[in-house]
């Protein structure tokens, strides 16, 4: 009988699974995480590791897959809203030498007097594609009917906007810096944990990294004599080269655990400690094709179009999280329950993005050879800290959730920049949700502060080709030129998700009649209790 009931809540897990895929999902980021993600975590302000109480759980701690019954499903639905704006500093006129010795190109001090049209200003440019409206997860977890265990799966992406686009005049504020990028990035989750009772469990998550495309646009400065590369605005010989790669089999793994240490104390039972980490950090190795186009009007390639096979690589970092959580029972009910976490992120493994030209390629009275071209970042880890937690106001009819959260930057001042902005910021989420016959229907908004900057000692450059000589004759080589992240940063995003789950509980176990006790093992039990007293028994003293 058991195995028919098992039967049943196994079909109901692969119905409920089938629907899923058929849900247009579109899991897509372009940038560093800016926050949690999810019904519940967003409202909560990220604090999530420990309570993970819906089938997110399979990305922020699998081990807590072991703590829920039944079979549950969850779709949850992001738009963020980016605004960001950037004010480069006024441009000079440097003197430009090149060593006779070693070749290299020197930048030195600033001409004086200043050409004509120099110092140049720089208007404020804004990112036009504000509104992002593709984040989206899903996930399903079944215990299978087994008691300590639980399984899930999941198709998601990180939280960050997946589609940024600056302007692309030739005198931008942004120019030889960052043009735009339209990304994707997917995770197909598959989750198995186990717990001992309800003292602790043990959780994995083995992912699937697909990169279905990666678009990203930059201007570079094509080869020239150095003293005619000379200008930090524009160049006859401006090159826009569009990445548009793809990479469809990187692997990770998350793994997570929980503990309720203080079991044996009244009052403390829900006194948790959660652990979850990304133990195998995964490289992304996109191939595709680069397009090599020039500034329209603007350079001497701007009737030229041609495309080359090209390559982007670049390292997802490790993280850890680590949380402790209270709750507080009333008659069995959770009445509120407060989180505290702290995570580290080990964003210094992203040094650099790699991008080969493997071919050559021939433009109007030019020709560059296949050539590596290295963007430096210059990361470091970052450290964030969250608090957050729910209150079950009504019980099922309406949960609250606040929570707050701090991050420091992930990009050192020098290196600020406008694709992946991730510098030191703050946020502040909150939800609702209700709960009827068994489906969840929820909203959360979070808003995420980052303080401004003003650079004033940048080290991202333009990239500059030029040619050096080698054992094969001459080949075409990168090299910095003036900076061009100087100025003026600011970048706020705001985050509206919507959640839909469904909890489909297991039917309660039937009661059956215990087998029937031989009339021989009653007769015997009879003998042994002695009749019941009857009003004529002299023993009874009410005769």
């Amino acid at each position: 009988m058991n195995g028919d009931w098992m039967n049943t809540r196994s079909l109901h897990f692969l119905y409920v699974l089938l629907l899923g895929l058929g849900l247009p999902v579109a899991a897509s980021a372009g940038g560093f995480e800016y926050g949690p993600q999810g019904l519940h975590a967003v409202g909560r302000g990220g604090a999530f590791t420990v309570a993970a109480d819906d089938p997110t759980a399979v990305f922020w701690n699998p081990s807590r897959l072991a703590l829920m019954d039944g079979t549950h499903v969850i779709v949850n639905l992001s738009m963020s809203l980016m605004q960001a704006s950037f004010k480069r500093a006024d441009a000079y006129i440097q003197t430009v030498t090149k060593d006779p010795e070693t070749g290299a190109i020197i930048y030195g001090p600033i001409k004086d007097p200043q050409p004509d049209k120099f110092p140049h200003e720089f208007e404020t440019e804004r990112n036009t594609d504000q509104l992002f409206p593709l984040g989206a997860s899903f996930f399903i977890t079944s215990d299978f009917g087994l008691k300590d265990w639980g399984f899930g799966i999941g198709l998601h992406g990180p939280t960050a906007v997946g589609k940024v686009t600056w302007s692309s005049a030739f005198d931008s504020s942004n120019k030889y810096f960052f043009s735009g990028m339209d990304t994707t990035v997917l995770y197909l989750d598959l989750a198995a944990a186990w717990k001992y009772k309800e003292w602790f469990g043990l959780g994995v998550t083995f992912q699937y990294v697909m990169v279905p495309y990666l678009k990203y646009r930059m201007t570079i400065m094509g080869p020239a004599a150095y003293i005619n590369q000379n200008t930090p605005i524009s160049n006859s010989m401006d090159i826009q080269a569009d990445v548009d790669v793809s990479d469809w089999g990187s692997f990770s793994m998350l793994a997570g655990f929980w503990v309720r240490p203080l079991q044996m104390f009244k009052g403390m039972k829900k006194f948790e400690i959660g652990f979850n980490a990304r133990v195998v950090p995964y490289k992304v190795s996109a191939n595709g094709n680069i397009g090599i186009s020039g500034v329209k009007d603007k350079s001497l390639f701007s009737d030229y179009q041609t495309t080359i096979p090209g390559r982007l690589s670049f390292t997802y970092p490790a993280h850890v999280q680590i949380g402790a959580r209270y709750a507080w029972d009333h008659n069995g009910r959770e009445i509120f329950d407060i989180e505290a976490d702290y995570v580290w992120e080990n964003w210094a493994a992203l040094e650099t993005f790699e991008m080969k030209m493997m071919k050559e390629f021939k433009g109007p009275g030019v020709d560059m050879s296949a050539m590596d071209v290295s963007i430096p970042r210059n990361f470091v880890d970052s450290h964030s800290v969250r608090l957050g937690g729910q209150w079950n106001a009504i019980d099922q009819w309406l949960t609250a959730r606040l929570g707050f959260w701090y991050e420091s930057a992930a990009q050192p001042e020098a290196w600020t920049n406008l694709d992946l902005p991730s510098w030191e910021r703050f946020g502040i989420g909150f939800g609702l949700s209700t709960e009827i016959r068994g489906f969840e229907i929820g909203f959360s908004y979070a808003h995420v502060f980052h303080m401004p900057r003003n650079v004033t000692n940048g080290g991202i450059t333009q990239q500059v080709i030029d040619t050096v000589a080698s054992e094969d004759g001459t080949k075409s080589v990168t090299r910095p030129g003036y900076v061009v992240n100087n100025g003026e940063f600011t970048n706020s995003i705001d985050v509206f998700t919507f959640g839909i789950g469904y909890h489909h509980k297991p039917k309660a176990k039937r009661d059956f009649p215990k087998d029937p006790v031989p009339e021989s093992e009653t007769a015997d039990e009879a003998v042994e209790e002695g009749p019941e007293p009857s009003p004529e028994d002299p023993a009874d003293p009410s005769v």
